[in-house]
């Protein structure tokens, strides 16, 4: 009938069991942690980078999800150079990464091709603090005009 004998795999079952039960005691904080360092760093980006666009709805977002995009500036080329400076980032959408076309997500919400391939995907979360925000803000302070004046990152 399909079923066979076998011994259940105990560790994970009560790992599975305790990561619940964090879950339910901290989810909540953890979620507003999330939320207030996505907004500082929307905060940062917006007083730093004029003309910078968030991608979406930011009522109905994630809280631990921001998607912007940058006039004028190629979003892999943004990556690399977040890369080099140990900050980890995508382009485009999470159901794009790696593709060389814009992202279909990013056109269907009415983006222009450009506006795509210019957009920054950014998560937070555990392990990362205000100054991890402030530092990104400040390297994009610098990065994003270099970019868009053609000198690279």
């Amino acid at each position: 009938r399909g079923l066979r004998g076998g011994t259940e795999n105990v560790a994970s079952i009560v790992g599975f069991g305790v990561a619940c039960a964090l879950a339910r005691k901290e989810g909540e904080a953890r979620a507003a942690r999330a939320r207030t360092l996505r907004d500082r760093l929307w905060a940062g980006l917006q007083r730093e980078l004029p003309g910078v666009g968030w991608n979406g709805d930011p009522a109905h977002t994630l809280g631990n999800t921001l998607n912007v995009r940058f006039a004028g500036v190629e979003g892999e080329v943004l990556v690399q150079a977040l890369d080099l400076e140990g900050v980890a980032v995508s382009a485009g959408a999470a159901c794009h990464s790696g593709a060389i076309e814009p992202s279909g997500v990013l056109l269907a919400m009415g983006l222009t091709p450009q506006e795509a391939r210019g957009s920054l995907r950014f998560s937070t979360g555990a392990g990362l603090s205000e100054a991890d925000i402030d530092r990104v803000i400040t390297l994009l302070r610098t990065l994003v005009p270099r970019v868009q004046a053609g000198e690279g990152a």
